[in-house]
């Protein structure tokens, strides 16, 4: 080194100046690339820099900073690590330790040590410096937990990135007030972290908080619809319209496409008023449109908005894309996948390949290269002739998209060190059933890419080890909320009744309490509401920190917990090991536009796939519901015969719709009959059905059909009464989830004969008689339904509802059934929300039975839960306002073998888009400790329902499987004949219509 400079006249004179020039030409190198001569100068420069003559501030403060680019460049980290600890000494020395510009060096030394392989040690070192941050001087905190979220954002700690963004968007709050351009930019992007994490609720009332504040802001700069204002207004559109566009993308996740619609419109209208010709923002905006319009299947107008949003890009560089423009890659990604939509895959592979390696080089674990991967991966089977370059492809994205997914469960990851209370507190929201996974689509492609491999493959083991990759990647895709409440309920189970589980219990409600206070705490902020603020984070603080003390006692004195909760799949040898061998396992998926079936009996496994079935299955399903609860009938063509006429209706038309017997042999024939094969031996089949077909129940299916010779439509006892039906070939038990098997031995019976039964039902309200949900007293049109007029569930509005003398004859046949005395049941005004909460038989009962109105989430306002109605209050309070929503019922201690809810549409989903197939309310059951749940798909007669729920307990408690009783029980009321051959009590001919014996199934961990 010596002789090196001894050689360089220009830097041995004495003057400041002296080593400028040397610096500057090492900046150059850096601009240009120049390995070699970046390598040869930076060594002088830190050799001038730190001991060279004194040069003025910005000449150190340049040679610094074009040092650790330099090291940077050549990364080596003990030179940035040397070049960072002069940085230090320099600004202590000029301005203190405290000064803002020492403070700040914590950001620097982070992401140092994350480059030196020490991400954990970076992220605590953050951490440590926004906590000894002094108070007095907001900008100093502000500026360092922004470096922290950037941190955590540039590692891909998502979930603890909000967490860091939301107390920046506190801070920011506070300091500068909720309309402040640094709180709109924080919202922003605070949503969009949440968007990335599946949390599309939360960041849609984030952002639909701020924005009417920040068009008041705007407004207020003196811009209108006809007066565009200064600078100033150009500048609060454009935070306006950030909004929007995040509460107009998050819209579209939900399946909100007409209001996702609405708002890209208005945030192109306000984005291009502002700019004579388009610019990079305006080109963000339809690539965001595309990007949304592609997931929504609206392939063509994707196309033309990605086009666009291209032209408006490539336009901006004179010279062309260079080849690692990510944003260039990311267009061109999303004009590639409006061409596949469009069975253009040729095309869209080029553009796809030019993507993937630019994402991967910037960062291997990014979730935007999932989206990549998937994308190729599925252009490549498309394609054809690239089956194991797909496959690669798909498992790569697959192995990225469980990290992030496992990190969210457990709270961080492995390389992270979030506090104890954040991490609970990221674990607790990522278990909410309105959190979805933003990159399943990884495991949809590997479906994909695995069948490609295994119709490929000759060889019978290759076969059943890419089987068997392809059935955890179905589990995978879709994994279930209600699998994890009936998870969570073993492990209360296990756990007794003693301190231990009363630790679990606190955990879970905990949980849900957490979450809660997340909501509550991302809509004060959203709507400014200072006070709020303050205090909902107080609380929420304080839920993170006692949720975070339960895990720790949970983890020493109950480590099983985690496990015994765990979502993790199942694979086929592990299903087999838990089938009887009278059992077998039917897991049915839809993907894009194909349904995947997998069947696993004890000794065989089966893959069948109904190439483009999604559409057709989805329109079968409608029409097929439609014949068996016309109060879901959407479309006319789905209609029967009967129900536009005048006429006076007769026989079973007077009760049902016509059964189209032609459509549900259809389904029977294209779907389940090619899985039969493969079930060997089985009477008892476990089925978890994803997608449209879990709207219908399978017992229903008819088996046998002759179009040249049979009746489509059946609406005569003696066509029904011929009918093969599915059910009476097998009994079905509805899994929530695979993984809930490994349940089966947890949730056995702890001896349910001998327990009690409970029942509520039959509340007092005051609407009128017609609205009895009995088809005897006002026919078809009036079976049991909430939608009566009910806009908000107040005690007044749900005491117009129609009363159900009905529920009280089915609750009393019950209790006579199972010789229980009439003190077991509460009806009329002994039906309260209050009673049960505090019934201290719960917890002993055996079963228990719920014969009311079910409200779901569409009946009483979009943002309301479902719930089960009892009888009103004359004032609400927080212990009853009339209506058990699913939360409270969560909340329950129970430890049935039975719950029946004998109420319309709790086995459906919820109706929202994206919901699952069980509703909110069974999985609340589930989770509040019912082994078996017993749920109806659509509203149902009371008369009919006594008698299915009063059999299916008989037989039950005369040692039949839970199954089998259910199946039996349905025979029964179809025919009107019991298995000994006496006839069914009371049975009516129009009994024999599937509407009335197949609306309930059972939900259970185990099929004896």
């Amino acid at each position: 080194m010596a002789a090196a400079l001894a050689q360089t006249p220009a830097v041995t004179g004495g003057s400041n100046a002296s080593w400028r020039p040397l610096a500057d030409r090492l900046a150059t190198a850096v601009a240009d690339d120049n390995a070699e001569m970046v390598g040869k100068l930076a060594p002088l420069v830190e050799v001038l820099v730190s001991k060279g003559p004194a040069p003025s501030e910005d000449d150190e403060d340049f040679g610094l900073a074009t040092l650790d680019s330099a090291y940077l460049f050549l990364q080596d980290n003990a030179g940035r690590r040397r070049v960072l600890e002069r940085k230090r000494a320099v600004l202590t020395a000029r301005q203190g330790p405290d000064s803002y510009s020492a403070r700040m060096m914590a950001g620097e030394e982070a992401d140092l040590l994350r480059a030196e392989g020490k991400p954990a040690e970076g992220e605590a070192l953050l951490r440590r410096a926004v906590a000894a941050a002094p108070t007095g001087d907001p900008a100093i905190r502000i500026a360092l937990q922004s470096a922290l979220a950037e941190y955590l954002g540039n590692a891909q700690h998502l979930s603890e990135q909000a967490d860091a963004q939301r107390d920046l968007l506190d801070m920011q709050v506070a300091a500068h007030g909720a309309d402040s351009n640094d709180a709109f930019t924080a919202t922003y992007e605070l949503c969009w972290t949440l968007g990335q994490l599946g949390r599309s609720e939360e960041a849609i009332a984030l952002a639909a908080g701020a924005a009417p504040r920040a068009e008041a802001v705007w407004r207020a700069t003196g811009a209108d619809e006809n007066n565009n204002g200064s600078f100033q207004s150009m500048a609060a559109a454009i935070r306006l319209s950030n909004l929007m566009e995040c509460q107009a993308d998050q819209l579209g996740a939900i399946g909100k496409v007409e209001e996702s619609d609405y708002y890209f419109d208005e945030v192109n209208k306000i984005r291009t008023r502002y700019f004579s010709r388009p610019i990079h923002i305006v080109a963000r905006t339809y690539n965001n449109m595309a990007f949304r319009q592609n997931f929504q299947g609206r392939y063509a107008l994707a196309e033309q908005n990605a086009r666009y949003a291209l032209e408006i890009y490539e336009g901006m560089l004179p010279d062309g894309p260079t080849d690692d423009d990510i944003t260039y890659a990311k267009y061109r990604y999303n004009l590639a996948s409006a061409l596949l939509g469009q069975g253009k895959a040729e095309e869209a592979v080029p553009l796809l390949r030019y993507g993937v390696p630019i994402q991967r080089k910037l960062d291997p674990d990014h979730p935007d290269l999932v989206i990549l991967l998937t994308t190729l991966s599925r252009a490549l089977v498309a394609a054809g002739g690239h089956t194991d370059e797909a496959l690669e492809l798909a498992r790569e994205a697959a192995t990225i998209a469980r990290k992030h997914r496992d990190a969210r469960l457990a709270g961080g990851y492995a390389n992270s060190a979030p506090d104890p209370a954040s991490a609970a507190l990221t674990r607790a929201v990522a278990g909410d059933s309105k959190t979805h996974d933003p990159l399943s689509m990884a495991y949809g492609a590997l479906i994909e890419a695995t069948r490609g491999k295994i119709e490929g493959s000759d060889e019978a083991g290759a076969q059943a080890t890419l089987r068997n990759e392809l059935f955890i990647a179905a589990q995978d895709l879709e994994q279930s909320s209600a699998g994890q409440a009936m998870a969570e309920a073993a492990a209360r189970s296990v756990a007794g009744d003693g301190p231990l589980g009363e630790l679990v219990t606190r955990k879970q409600q905990l949980v849900a309490r957490a979450r809660a206070l997340s909501n509550a705490l991302s809509k004060a902020l959203a709507e400014g509401k200072s006070p709020g603020i303050v205090e909902q984070r107080k609380a929420l603080d304080a839920a993170a920190a006692e949720l975070a003390t339960v895990d720790a006692q949970l983890k020493q004195r109950f480590p099983a917990f985690e496990e015994l909760v765990s979502p993790a799949p199942l694979s086929i040898a592990e299903v087999q090991a838990r089938l009887a061998p009278d059992e077998a396992l039917v897991l049915m998926v839809p993907n894009a536009k194909d349904y995947y079936a997998l069947v696993i009996s004890p000794d065989q496994s089966l893959l069948r796939v109904s190439m483009g079935a999604t559409e057709p299955v989805a329109d079968l399903v409608r029409r097929l519901r439609c014949r068996v609860d016309e109060a879901s009938c959407t479309r006319a063509e789905d209609m029967d015969q009967t129900a536009s006429g005048d006429e006076e209706l007769k026989g079973i038309d007077a009760f049902f719709p016509r059964f189209d017997r032609a459509a549900a042999f259809t389904l029977y024939r294209n779907l389940f009959a090619p899985l039969e094969p493969g079930l060997g031996k089985a009477k008892r089949v476990f089925v978890t059905i994803a997608g449209p077909l879990g709207g219908v129940p399978l017992p229903l299916l008819v088996t046998d059909f002759d179009p040249d010779k049979d009746k489509a439509e059946a609406g005569d006892v003696n066509t029904l009464e011929q009918t093969k039906w599915l059910g009476d070939k097998y009994a079905f038990i509805t899994l929530p989830a695979v993984s809930a098997l490994r349940l089966a031995k947890v949730a056995a019976s702890t001896g349910g004969a001998a327990r009690p039964f409970v029942g509520y039902g039959a509340p007092s309200l005051l609407g009128p008689e017609g609205g009895s949900r009995s088809v005897e007293s006002g026919g078809r049109r009036r079976l049991r339904s909430g939608i009566q007029g009910i806009t908000v569930a107040s005690p007044d509005a749900l005491r117009k509802l129609s009363p159900l003398p009905g529920t009280e004859i089915e609750l009393k046949r019950m209790a006579e059934a199972l010789k229980t005395p009439p003190g077991a049941l509460r009806l009329g005004q002994a039906a309260t929300e209050g009673a049960l909460k505090h019934d201290p038989r719960l917890a002993q009962a055996g079963i228990v039975a719920f014969a009311t109105h079910g409200l779901l989430p569409q009946e009483v306002g979009r943002a309301a839960e479902p719930g089960l109605v009892f009888t009103p209050p004359a004032v609400a309070s927080p212990d009853d306002d009339g209506l058990l929503t699913a939360s409270e019922a969560s909340k329950l201690k129970l430890n049935a073998d039975w719950v029946i809810l004998s109420a319309c549409n709790t086995a459906a989903s919820d109706g929202t888009p994206g919901s699952q197939s069980l509703s909110g309310l069974g999985r609340a059951f589930l989770h509040a400790g019912a082994r078996a749940l017993l749920a109806s798909h659509w509203r149902v007669s009371d008369e009919v329902t006594a008698v299915l729920t009063v059999e299916t307990m008989r037989l039950s408690r005369q040692g039949m499987t839970k199954a089998e009783a259910l199946r039996t029980a349905m025979a029964e009321v179809r025919t009107g004949k019991r298995p000994d051959g006496t006839p069914l009590p009371a049975w009516q001919e129009f009994w024999a219509h599937p509407a009335a014996w197949s609306p309930f199934v059972l939900v259970a961990a185990e099929g004896r």
